[in-house]
């Protein structure tokens, strides 16, 4: 004899979102809420984008909040490597949190270069909060056009 089982797919998604905001959380150190309300560790990490052109790499950071003095930027390799920290944001006197998001701290963010690039060259540049580095194409790389001469 067979039992059939009624299934409610959502009955336990409040169960399994808590869960998964707590691997994420203790694993990736991002912002979240638990389940129950209470706040798990924020760890600041910035988003970062590179694309390619016909002659630089660039790559973009986004990060508001940060002393662009106080940035490590560096390259070894193929990689770039940028470190800093965000200061966390203060509360004014006598009041609490209703509800965070934001976060601080150190953060250390790299990303391997696929193209040859020229590092006495590369440009970085902070505007808006966001971070703009340039790591122009080695001459060998770039695209050469070839005349062809007729006789």
């Amino acid at each position: 004899m067979r039992v059939l089982t009624r299934v409610n797919p959502t009955a336990n998604l409040n169960d399994v979102n808590g869960r998964l905001n707590r691997l994420f959380g203790d694993f990736l150190g991002a912002p979240v809420l638990l389940a129950n309300g209470a706040p798990g560790r924020a760890t600041f990490v910035p988003a970062l984008d590179a694309y390619e052109t016909s002659e630089h790499v660039v790559v973009t950071m986004e990060l508001a909040g940060v002393d662009p003095s106080t940035l490590d930027i560096s390259v070894s390799g193929d990689e770039l490597m940028v470190r800093g920290e965000k200061p966390p944001r203060e509360l004014p006197e006598n009041t609490k949190h209703i509800h965070s998001e934001s976060a601080g701290g150190a953060f250390s963010r790299s990303i391997s270069i696929p193209v040859a690039f020229d590092a006495e060259a590369i440009s970085a540049e902070a505007r808006h909060g966001v971070l703009t580095i340039r790591l122009p194409k080695r001459a060998e790389i770039l695209p050469k056009k070839i005349e062809v001469k007729v006789n």
